[in-house]
């Protein structure tokens, strides 16, 4: 299988490296003496082929390699795959090194100019993770001659995000009397996030920026948030909360279009309603004054707590949700080598209906050992939830789509332990998501769900100050 592999990528490389007809009758491939380089159509790419391991180097090397005992030097079983190679026509370029970096992808391109020099390069497009491995380069090319001068040039691209945010807050609180109290906040966020792509050249140190796309980039946000809230104690059994919130948001970058804001005011008003003393509601409504989108006339909702006994209580509450769009998904655009990703300005709110509870039992509740297990599930049913997507028409396109109808439930069962220094938390959970498919075809589960389990064991040692933790996830 080697040598059927060996043979057919050394016919592969003839054909290449001899020229095919084209149309008008002239060869795709400049000939030696036409006074123009030789590009990188005429290489053929070594560097993953299976049967080939490489013996690869620490610092940046390139090796020229003209005959089956140099090959067999740099391969290992080299003895073998040596024979597939007519180096009677052709020559292998071998380079590698170590990167500083994690390698997110290797560029490599040959050149061969007609007064006998050579240029093998190689582009190493590094991420942000701290490993640094061996990377390699191979190419068979059309026969070096000795005499001819072959260089490498290895350059490095690098990313850096220089991100400034600063946050600003104000606050005042203003007790009247025993029963009324008044609070206010002022807050203002400024973001800034500068990307910075540069090149190094190994051989020579210059250091450049990049003109790519989206290689400099300035984004920038910043948004203003007012909050004034009242708290009346009425009477022993019921108290209630009113405010006005005022937000603002803008958007500016090279990856926005224009510079868009978004803005609303709303009023909201909450209680606390307490009819006996193992009963609490607490209904609460949001109402938008003003918007710059589309909005609900109110967004209601309503928590409840039942004690069973000093120890047992259950927990209701129902919320209608409503959601924006933020302003990266709506204008915000992302292209590079890996993504394409634009926001969409058509995108609608998203409503939701909500719906959760719990049972919890203290099982042991006294100064030496606390023992608590609790039992809750959820249903929440989305229209127009927002979503990342991909575009059917257009390969590897993604941009934010609202779904019309959209599902989620599950349930949990937790228990934690609090024993001295001994803390033991356990968790076991069952999600379920909607299957839209399911609506098609009726042989299929309306959802489909996801088990997860996981552990927490913490012991502090007070005498040394030491905590041991164990943490497990599945």
């Amino acid at each position: 299988m080697k040598k059927l592999f060996g043979m057919t990528l050394i016919a592969l490389a003839g054909w290449l490296a001899t020229g095919c007809a084209a149309d008008d009758g002239n060869e795709t491939m400049p000939s030696g003496n036409s006074g123009q380089p030789m590009l990188a159509a005429q290489a053929v790419d070594l560097t993953l082929n299976p049967g080939w391991e490489w013996r690869m180097e620490e610092a940046n090397t390139l090796f020229v390699i003209r005959s089956a005992e140099e090959l067999a030097a740099h391969v290992t079983g080299g003895e073998g795959v040596a024979a597939e190679v007519d180096f009677s026509r052709y020559s292998v370029l071998f380079a590698s090194g170590r990167a500083t970096n994690g390698i997110q992808q290797i560029l490599k391109t040959y050149e061969a100019q007609p007064d006998g020099r050579h240029l093998l390069t190689v582009e190493l497009l590094l991420n942000d993770t701290e490993e640094a491995p061996l990377w390699n380069v191979a190419m068979l090319v059309p026969a070096v001659p000795v005499s001819d001068d072959v260089e490498l040039e290895v350059k490095v691209s690098d990313k850096d995000y220089l991100t400034k945010r600063y946050t600003h807050q104000l606050q005042a609180d203003w007790r009247l009397d025993n029963r009324l109290s008044v609070n206010l906040a002022l807050s203002y966020q400024d973001y800034k996030r500068r990307t910075q792509t540069t090149w190094t050249d190994l051989s020579t140190g210059e250091k450049w920026l990049s003109a790519e796309d989206a290689s400099q980039d300035v984004t920038q946000y910043k948004a203003w948030i007012a909050r004034a809230t009242a708290t009346w104690n009425i009477g022993p059994k019921i108290s209630l909360q009113p405010g006005l919130e005022y937000q603002w948001t803008e958007g500016k970058g090279g990856r926005i279009d224009g510079t868009p804001t978004i803005s609303d005011l709303a009023f909201f008003i909450s209680a606390e309603y307490k009819p006996w003393s193992w009963m609490s509601v607490r209904p609460g409504v949001r109402a938008f004054l003003m918007a710059d989108y589309e909005a609900p006339v109110a967004v209601p909702s309503i928590l409840t707590k039942f004690d069973l006994t000093p120890d047992m209580d259950i927990r209701l509450s129902y919320a209608y949700g409503f959601r924006t769009p933020t302003l990266q998904e709506l204008y915000f655009s992302f292209h590079n080598d890996n993504h394409d990703i634009d926001g969409n300005p058509d995108l609608k709110a998203e409503y939701s209906n909500n719906v959760t509870g719990s049972f919890t039992y203290r099982i042991l509740h006294n100064a030496r050992i606390r023992l608590t297990t609790t039992l809750s599930g959820f249903y929440n049913v989305f229209k127009d939830k927002i979503s990342l997507a991909q575009n059917v028409d257009i390969p590897n396109y993604n941009t934010y789509y609202n779904i019309g109808r959209y599902k989620t439930l599950g349930g949990a069962l937790e228990t934690s332990l609090a024993w001295g220094g001994l803390r033991v938390n356990v968790n076991a959970s069952l999600i379920g998501r909607y299957n839209k498919y399911a609506s098609d075809d009726k042989s299929l589960p309306q959802f489909r769900y996801s088990p997860e389990v996981s552990t927490t064991i913490s012991y502090h040692i007070a005498k040394s100050g030491t905590d041991i933790s164990f943490f497990y996830k599945y």
